[in-house]
């Protein structure tokens, strides 16, 4: 402000402003200050006598009504209040020889003046319906109807028409002559192009008051087909004109549309017109409700102009806008199952949508248009998509034909919104296996097209979300050969980690990329892939902005699983992985999902390099993970995943203490839970023997210090083993955990202490050797464990009180040939001879 009002009086500087504020206005002033934006304007209009000026200020005025319509009458009231109006009367005068200026002045009045009384007052007051006039009439050389003289003419018969509806504005036109003398231009000149013919007839009925002149509103039983024509676009007209105070007769518009397209089936301009007077009847501003068979009439009015004129880029446009509009507004997939005989007509004029956009393709309105009746279709009736792939025989499904559309008009959005909601719908209807050649090259084609879209397009954070869930559904529910597909489109990757980056706080994209990532990254080369262009720095940053959305965290740890052992250390540490991990474990503690996936998370950060398990013991791992068995000890599957991760944190045994402090109970409350072979698992892909042994695998790694041999001795392992021993003793590697385990906890090497057993501890000892004498491994760490009890004179007494041992120790050294490295021979040593 202060800058324009250095420079005043400088006409470059004014013309250079006034230029950069219409393009700012081009794009909308809703997040400006309205006020201040007009005020300088008016004040740029006031001060210059630039027709650039002139021209851009009336485009400015124009902009600011006409481009927020959820706020027309206060940027009417706006426009008002700094003289707007005045001053673009003013600009029509001054700049008589500048056909655009004109134009411009024209166009912003029909903005300023939509349903506004107030301003259709200050335009008859301040002498602005001659200006228009007079708009219209400049120019009248060979070239009036050509370029931007057509445009003025009928941007001007548009503002007299927008005025024509008040009383006080149409007695104007009349008593100046105005009307008299378009009479005379409609009757002397047959040069006048159809449209703008259209409008000044619109004009005069609106103008007369002769009852006679309103014929054109109603149909005339041997009306031509031309005067037809003009009847629908009288209605058109009164429809997108029509001022609060103008009632409307809808269901005479309705049944005279209908009765001319029935009339004039193979006249294409009757059927355009006809159509697109029914699709205003059915836009979300003129909503029409009534009974099925008012839609059933409707529809199958549209399908005859669909027929008969599918190769008309206009009519199909037209009539398709019909059926979207109609299903939107009339029809959801949460009213009731309609009849069947809706139904059938349903699919009777899918199939005219789909064959009319397949012949005319090469149009986009009509891509826009056919894309967006098979979606609202689609919508109202879900099941109809499934005949998508069986419509075109010609073609593999009519998936290919959408393809083809979105490929030949890639800047389309509405196209590829229409488009990727029906493709969504349709590869969620059917649940067919993609393994033939045609629907893998669909795959390819699909995911080819939704990669662009989704690294080209900005702000349609929707329809990614929705290009994401198709993929997702190609990659983990449609077979293996749609998974190699997919994998092998190499652009695939670089879109879902651009999206995954540009809209960070999407729920729905974030989370269905990382379901995408986790089904891609099981191969080696993908998962490599992934890891190189930044999807797992991608997936740990948003595990750090939604760790408290429990939905998100569960699908960001298992695609994190699978992507760990091919993701750079570095990178690992510099965005500080563990932290961020255990931090979305603890923010959704009560949700068991998670807390499963957390602790697998926890498995494979710990296995890729030895650093992370110091840094997630360190950050209370061990704390996290017996919290999570303890609190959902009865999900078999929590108890199986925290033990095994446990076992893997613990393996330096320098951290061994501080994870049994908080592990060995939780570890020995989840196998007590889970261990009888009687109990199905909580999960389908269990297997108790398995976790039993993972579990012992666990309890071994943790015995090997004083403190933690202590806790297990006070929380009853030995007995757990002992029961493992009885309940799964026909396992063999199960029992040499379990041996392994026990050996651990009953010799203290730190302290040269041995633990003092019972007899029953002994027995299920011997039933083991019993059960595999033939296993060599077995033999030995059952003679290990004997050998290491010999030490206590206790455990002597119980050995030589046993009738067996002697036994099996003997019969593994005959069987197996060997001493055991001399320790069978220091077992029988104490023990009575085989003949006492």
């Amino acid at each position: 402000m202060a800058a324009k009002t250095c420079h005043l009086k400088s006409r470059a500087f004014s013309e250079s402003l006034i230029c950069f504020l219409s393009k700012i206005s081009d794009r909308g002033v809703a997040s400006l200050n309205r006020h201040l934006f007009l005020t300088i304007i008016a004040d740029v209009i006031s001060s210059s006598d630039s027709p650039i000026v002139a021209h851009h200020g009336c485009r400015c005025f124009h902009n600011v009504c006409a481009l927020d319509p959820e706020s027309v009458s206060s940027s009417q009231a706006e426009v008002a209040a700094v003289d707007g109006i005045t001053n673009i009367i003013s600009l029509m005068e001054a700049f008589k020889e500048h056909q655009s200026v004109q134009s411009e002045a024209c166009l912003a009045l029909v903005a300023l003046c939509a349903k506004s009384s107030t301003n259709k007052a200050i335009v008859l007051e301040e002498g602005g319906i001659e200006g228009i006039f007079s708009a219209y009439l400049s120019f009248g050389s060979s070239k009036a109807y050509e370029g931007v003289g057509l445009m003025t003419k009928v941007r001007a018969c548009s503002a007299l028409i927008s005025l024509a509806l008040d009383p006080a504005c149409k007695i104007e036109m009349k008593s100046s002559g105005i009307i008299e003398k378009f009479n005379s231009i409609l009757q002397e000149d047959e040069k006048i192009p159809h449209e703008l013919r259209s409008l000044i007839e619109r004009l005069l009925i609106l103008t007369s008051d002769e009852e006679g002149d309103d014929w054109l509103l109603e149909f005339k039983d041997v009306a031509s087909e031309d005067e037809t024509v003009v009847c629908i676009l009288a209605h058109l007209r009164m429809i997108t004109n029509k001022d609060d105070d103008h009632h409307v007769d809808t269901s005479s518009l309705m049944q005279n549309s209908l009765r001319a397209i029935r009339k004039f089936s193979s006249s294409g301009a009757v059927q355009e017109s006809a159509c697109k007077v029914l699709a205003c009847l059915y836009s979300s501003s003129q909503r029409q409700t009534g009974a099925e068979q008012s839609y059933i009439d409707v529809l199958e009015a549209v399908e005859v102009s669909l027929r008969e004129h599918q190769n008309c880029h206009t009519v199909v446009a037209a009539a398709s806008s019909v059926i979207s509009n109609m299903c939107t507004t009339c029809m959801t997939p949460a009213d009731e199952e309609p009849s069947q005989i809706l139904s059938d007509t349903f699919y009777t004029i899918i199939l005219e949508v789909v064959n009319a956009m397949e012949l005319c393709i090469d149009d986009i309105t009509a891509a826009e248009q056919t894309s967006g009746a098979l979606w609202a279709l689609c919508n109202a009736k879900p099941s109809l998509v499934v005949s998508l792939g069986t419509i075109n025989p010609g073609k593999s499904n009519t998936i290919n034909v959408l393809i083809d559309a979105m490929k030949k008009f890639p800047s389309s959005i509405e196209l590829h919104r229409n488009a990727i909601g029906v493709m969504h719908s349709f590869f969620i209807q059917s649940e067919n296996i993609i393994k033939d050649e045609r629907s893998i090259a669909c795959v390819v084609n699909v995911s080819s097209v939704l990669s662009k879209f989704m690294k080209e397009s900005e702000g349609e954070v929707a329809t990614i979300g929705t290009a994401l869930k198709i993929l997702n559904i190609l990659a983990d529910e449609r077979g293996y050969d749609a998974k190699i597909a997919l994998s092998e489109n190499d652009e695939i990757i670089a879109a879902i980690v651009s999206c995954m980056f540009s809209y960070p706080d999407s729920l729905v994209i974030q989370g269905t990329a990382c379901d995408i990532i986790r089904t891609l990254a099981v191969n080696n080369l993908k998962r490599s892939q992934i890891c190189h262009q930044g999807g797992t720095t991608r997936i740990i940053d948003s595990l750090k902005r939604m760790k408290k959305d429990s939905y998100f965290v569960y699908k960001g740890f298992m695609a994190l699983e699978n992507l760990v052992s091919g993701a750079d250390v570095d990178i690992l540490t510099a965005n500080d992985t563990p932290k961020v991990v255990l931090n979305a474990i603890e923010a959704c503690f009560e949700e068991v999902n998670v807390q499963i996936h957390g602790a697998e998370a926890i498995l494979h950060l710990s296995s890729r390099h030895d650093s992370f398990k110091e840094a997630l013991v360190r950050l209370g791992a061990a704390r996290l993970i017996s919290e999570a068995m303890t609190r959902f000890l009865f999900s078999w599957e929590m108890q199986q995943k925290g033990c095994i991760a446990i076992w893997s944190i613990s393996t330096p045994k320098a951290l061994r203490s501080e994870v049994g402090h908080y592990a060995i109970t939780p570890i020995i409350d989840g196998v007590s839970a889970h261990c009888s072979p009687d109990d199905l698992p909580s999960s389908s892909h269990g297997d108790k023997q398995k976790f039993c042994e993972d579990a012992l695998g666990a309890v071994k790694c943790l015995s090997t210090t004083t403190a933690n041999k202590r806790l297990l001795e006070e929380s009853g392992a030995i007995d757990l083993i002992c029961s493992i021993i009885w309940l799964h003793g026909e396992n063999a590697d199960l029992c040499k955990a379990a041996l392994s385990a026990l050996s651990n906890i009953c010799a203290d090497r730190d302290t040269n202490q041995i633990l003092r057993i019972s007899a029953d501890v002994l027995d299920a000892l011997v039933q083991t050797m019993r059960t595999h004498q033939n296993k060599k491994e077995v033999q030995s760490l059952a003679i290990v464990l004997l050998r290491n009890l010999t030490f206590s004179p206790t455990n002597c007494l119980i050995l030589q009180q046993n009738k067996y041992v002697s036994t099996l120790v003997h019969n593994a050294m005959v069987n197996f040939n060997t001493s055991f490295e001399g320790r069978a021979e220091d077992v029988l040593r104490v023990m009575p001879s085989l003949n006492q």
